[in-house]
């Protein structure tokens, strides 16, 4: 049995084979640059579209997504039922409320949404019907799907992930913190005792050199790639700040992250000084960075959840372009002059795409989307300072993004310091045999108890 990609695969390899001057291969290239800068179109466009929108993807952003996709799904819903229940005798007065709400879903989809010259544009209105596709249930502050159990997973495990990157590297620091290792322990004797010498001695014996040269090596590794790191998610959170989100997953990932960078920085030095040979070293670097990047796509823990970096920041996108075409009140989508059921519906879109609300007796106006531009501003969506109307209810809303996005961005600028800081860290002397270390902590003992 052949896959059809490996019949592509081998079409591909004979065609490239019997290419003898690249003449094929630029008319692919010219292709493909014509279809993205041209056309603006292709798969290399279209996720680079995405990933200038959206951050790139953790478990706390993608629950926080879809957190705030129920909370506009439960509003739309609750409107949909008083709309039925308004309009039931051209619904069906015998019928029961979910059965005529279902009904005027299915209207909704046969509906034909007109521009401003009665134009057609489509056939049913897409924003819409995502969010009323699935049921969602309430239980206080908590808002639920239907189908409960993966929901109870990815919030128990985004839970999960969470303690972990919190608590875990603080015990790690604090149990190395109590080590007769720790020359810090006693600051004060510790810089008295700081000579140039020690910062460039590498050891006595050639184990010692290469054990302290790739401890140094590891550490200041380890080191840049989370400064790196740091400043990356710097730029994913000035991205999340401008995105519909759920702001206490947001909030919570961008401060578990920089909690955790902060506290493993301040314990790799620590751990590095109580390690005899270069394999624990090793293992202890890449331990610590398990549990820093614990809440990636790419890590152990939310690798099962078969999403990638590219998939969320086009889920993101996606569910930005869906509620900047999403009306906030569902009624101005309804026809009050209406005599029969199939003229319930009544999407209408002006010459600036913008939504068209009519009332009996009123001129036709603009319809509130749940994100507008605030203020007629016409600054690029990519510029620094533009700013969004967000709406999740009639009566809730918030502008982005907001004075917390600027505190979050504040924090991590510093958090990227502390770890560029302690790069400065210089040679860790290290002794390879067990008696040498043992020798060392005893001396460490009397040293610290002076």
């Amino acid at each position: 049995m052949v896959l059809l990609s490996e019949v592509v695969e081998h079409h591909v390899d004979s065609h490239h084979h019997t290419d003898t001057d690249h003449t094929e291969l630029y008319k692919v290239m010219q292709a493909e640059h014509d279809a993205i800068l041209k056309h603006r179109s292709g798969t290399l466009y279209r996720s680079k579209l995405w990933s200038s929108i959206a951050p790139a993807g953790n478990i706390y952003r993608y629950v926080g997504l879809l957190a705030d996709f129920r909370v506009h799904s439960y509003d739309l819903q609750c409107q949909l039922l008083q709309v039925a229940d308004k309009h039931k005798d051209l619904l069906g007065a015998q019928l029961s409320q979910a059965e005529r709400s279902a009904k005027l879903l299915e209207l909704l989809k046969s509906t034909t949404a007109t521009d401003a010259e009665g134009g057609f544009i489509s056939k049913g209105w897409l924003p819409l019907e995502v969010y009323l596709r699935d049921g969602v249930d309430s239980l206080g502050f908590w808002l639920m799907p239907e189908d409960k159990q993966p929901w109870m997973t990815q919030t128990f495990l985004a839970l999960m992930i969470c303690t972990v990157q919190i608590v875990c590297p603080l015990l790690i620091l604090l149990d190395e913190w109590s080590q007769p290792s720790n020359k810090l322990a006693v600051f004060q004797k510790f810089v008295e005792n700081l000579k140039f010498s020690e910062l460039i001695c590498l050891g006595t014996t050639s184990a010692e050199k290469c054990h302290t040269l790739m401890g140094v090596l590891l550490l200041l590794l380890v080191l840049l790639i989370i400064r790196s790191y740091v400043q990356e998610q710097r730029a994913h959170g000035y991205k999340s700040g401008r995105l519909p989100t759920n702001r206490f997953w947001m909030v919570l990932g961008a401060v578990t992250n920089m909690w955790s960078a902060v506290v493993v920085s301040l314990a790799l030095p620590l751990r590095f000084w109580d390690e005899g040979n270069s394999t624990s070293i090793a293992l202890d670097a890449m331990s610590l960075l398990f549990l820093f990047m614990l809440d990636d796509f790419s890590g152990l823990a939310c690798v099962y959840m078969g999403k990638s970096d590219e998939s969320f920041q086009r889920d993101s996108a996606w569910n930005k372009a869906l509620l900047s075409h999403c009306p906030v009140r569902l009624e101005d989508f309804i026809n009050e002059r209406a005599r029969t059921a199939d003229e319930l519906w009544q999407i209408r879109t002006g010459n600036d795409s913008t939504l068209l609300a009519s009332r009996p007796g009123e001129p036709e106006r603009k319809c509130k989307k749940r994100l507008a531009r605030i203020y007629e501003e016409t600054t690029g969506l990519l510029d620094g300072d533009y700013h969004m109307l967000y709406c999740t209810s009639a009566d809730k809303s918030r502008v982005l993004p907001d004075y917390g996005d600027n505190i979050l961005d504040f924090l991590m600028a510093n958090d990227r310091y502390v770890s560029h800081d302690l790069g400065a860290c210089g040679p860790i002397p290290m002794d390879g045999s067990r008696p040498a270390v043992q020798q060392k902590l005893i001396e460490s003992i009397e040293w610290n108890r002076g």
